[in-house]
């Protein structure tokens, strides 16, 4: 598995975020994976002078169990986070949970969902687990409900575009974003 991600500032000013995640999964059986990953991931705040850049460094494991029908897939996947996190105050060591349950209804789509329309909802919860004095001295640490509609071009190729609302507890603010997501989707 790969993730790469490219974020803007709110106003599309700079590239804020850069997110590359490799990951090896291995199927148990038909319906549950485990995996484990690398995740880099680069913030860059221009909105005050100084400019800050803050890269942290993630180890993730994870278990995802998925339940397929024909109108509907159900994603259950549940990963622990281990982050090194490199700040203008000196460098922190964290361990956070986070637990995403994603549902995708087919609209039109052919018998096996290889080509069609669907939608995608889903909710991802993020926990400290380990270190949170050292975060935002809180348990929860972001919360994303998710809501999408996506067109299969066939079994390797999904587009999608979405809307998420990002509800994020700093040390010292609540954090709210109105997110507008584009992806490309593929399954090499």
């Amino acid at each position: 598995m790969t993730d790469v991600q490219l974020r803007s500032s709110s106003s599309f000013k700079y590239l804020q975020n850069v997110l590359i995640r490799p990951g090896l999964l291995y199927q148990l059986t038909e319906q549950q994976s485990i995996g484990m990953g690398y995740t880099y991931f680069a913030a860059w705040d221009q909105s005050e002078v100084p400019y800050t850049f803050e890269p942290e460094n993630r180890i993730f494991e994870q278990y995802a169990h998925k339940f397929d029908s024909k109108r509907f897939k159900l994603n259950n996947r549940f990963r622990l986070e281990q982050r090194f996190i490199q700040t203008t105050n000196g460098n922190i060591f964290a361990q956070r949970f986070r637990h995403q349950l994603q549902a995708r209804f087919f609209i039109t789509a052919d018998e096996n969902f290889k080509k069609g329309l669907y939608i995608n909802l889903q909710n991802e919860i993020f926990l400290n687990v380990q270190h949170k004095d050292k975060i935002n001295k809180n348990v929860l640490d972001q919360n994303r409900p998710y809501a999408g509609i996506g067109y299969a071009l066939n079994d390797k190729i999904e587009m999608e575009a979405g809307f998420y609302y990002r509800f994020q507890i700093e040390a010292d603010a609540r954090k709210k974003e109105n997110i507008i997501q584009l992806m490309l989707i593929t399954n090499l």
